[in-house]
This record gives structure tokens, sequence and C-alpha cells, in this order.
């Protein structure tokens, strides 16, 4: 591990820099000396450039998230980052210098060590729903699917079926999916969708690209819906392609 800080310092391969910062963000808090680590990733916050610097950004939350002792120094070097001229810079170093000042395991199990990995798409949708239904309580971020399911999921395990507020999730995921089914102009005139599968995992949760599939029902037709997330930061995945063999047993 110690190996790969000093081979980042002079690396000048983006991908294989942020990789070797991930590597360190997760492995190096928990080695016996993990001080040692950290000029390597401050160094990259000085020297490189705006992705290599966002990921050592992400590298130091993790250090001071896992250990105490390394907490203030830690909070002080975000504070630099703070100063960056990147955006994506400044609002990483500004998001984890307050989930770490508040000193809770929680709060950095959910934003630091697992992220805040939303769907947009599911977000917007959440929030325009929020809005047409005026209510005293605040916006729930636990009602916005993950990025590897990028629509509403029913929970079917949280209330009965009598009980109305929860009624709405169901139609909601619905409509949802029949609004984005609809405006792909090779499905749209497949009619009404009947019902939508839950979502299933097709991948390890550990692998670079995440892999899930929704089966939707029409009334002649079936159509897989497979979303994949990309989970390298780093890297831009484009014209993905599914190919599927039937079970001739069946």
């Amino acid at each position: 591990l110690f190996r790969s800080g000093e081979f980042i310092e002079d690396c000048e391969h983006t991908v294989l820099a942020t990789k070797i910062l991930h590597l360190l963000g997760k492995e190096g808090p928990r080695t016996p000396f993990p001080s040692k680590y950290i000029r390597f990733i401050f160094n990259r916050v000085v020297l490189e450039n705006e992705a290599v610097r966002a990921a050592a950004v992400s590298a130091l939350a993790k250090f001071g998230a896992q250990n105490e002792s390394l907490l203030p120094s830690v909070l002080v070097l975000l504070q630099r980052c703070m100063m960056d001229t990147d955006d994506e810079v400044r609002d990483r170093a500004t998001f984890y210098l307050n989930v770490l000042k508040q000193r809770q395991i929680m709060l950095n199990a959910a934003y630091i060590f697992n992220g805040l990995t939303v769907s947009v798409i599911g977000m917007e949708k959440a929030l325009h729903q929020y809005t047409l239904e005026p209510t005293e309580k605040p916006f729930d971020m636990r009602t916005v699917p993950l990025a590897t399911l990028p629509f509403f999921e029913q929970k079917t395990e949280v209330a009965p079926i009598a009980n109305k507020p929860h009624e709405k999730i169901t139609p909601a995921r619905h409509n949802i999916f029949q609004e984005q089914l609809a405006s792909i102009p090779e499905l749209k005139n497949l009619g009404p969708l009947v019902k939508s599968s839950e979502s299933v995992q097709l991948t390890e949760a550990e692998t670079e690209y995440f892999v899930s599939c929704v089966k939707h029902l029409f009334q002649d037709h079936i159509v897989f819906q497979f979303d994949c997330t990309n989970t390298l930061n780093d890297q831009l995945l484009e014209k993905v392609t599914v190919q599927m063999e039937p079970d001739r047993k069946s």
C-alpha cells in the first residue's frame, strides 16, 4: 500500500491515480500507521487535475471518519480544499467537512463510506410529488431510490394494504415506469403498462459495473429494463449493449 502511495507521486494517468486513491482511502485508515498516507493523498490535491483532486478529497474524508486522532488534521486539510478552483472539489470538501464535524458514526457510514448514491430521476420525481401534496413534514430522502434502482421501489413490508398513506407508493412507482417507457418511441405503442417486477440484481455489488433488471409486463409484450451503473467516478460509461440468451428448456 505504501508503494502505491509512492507510485502516484509521479503518476500521469488520471484513471490509475484515482483508483489508487480509492484504494488508499479504503485500506489506509485500517493500517497500523494511517497517518503516513495522508501526505500522498494531500499532495494530489495540490498538484493534480480536477478529477484526481476530487478523488483525493474523498480519500481524506475516509481517514477522518475512521481515525479519531487524525480527524483534526483532516478537517484542516478539507478546509483548505474548500478554496479549490474546481466546483466538484469544493463541493466534496464542504460536504465531507460538515459530515465529519458531526462526529456521528451513522452519518459517516451513510455519507462517506457508502455515499449519497441516489437516482437523479427518482429524486426529481419525489420532489415533484412532494410539492403537489402540501404537508408540514420535511422531505424524506429515504423515499428516493438508490442510483442502482433508478425508480421508486414498493415497500410492501412496511405497511398493510389498508394503510392509506402508503397506498400512494405503488401508483407512483407504476406511473413513473409508465411515463419513462412511453417516452421511448419504440415502446410508446405497446399500450398500458400492466405490471412491473421488483428490481433483480444481476451482478455483485462490489463490481465496477452494477447491473440490475426490471421486467415490465404489457398486454402482448414483455420489456426487460437493464440498469447499468458505473461505480467508478473517473470513467464514463457509453454505448452499453445487452445480449440475452433464452432458456431453451422452458
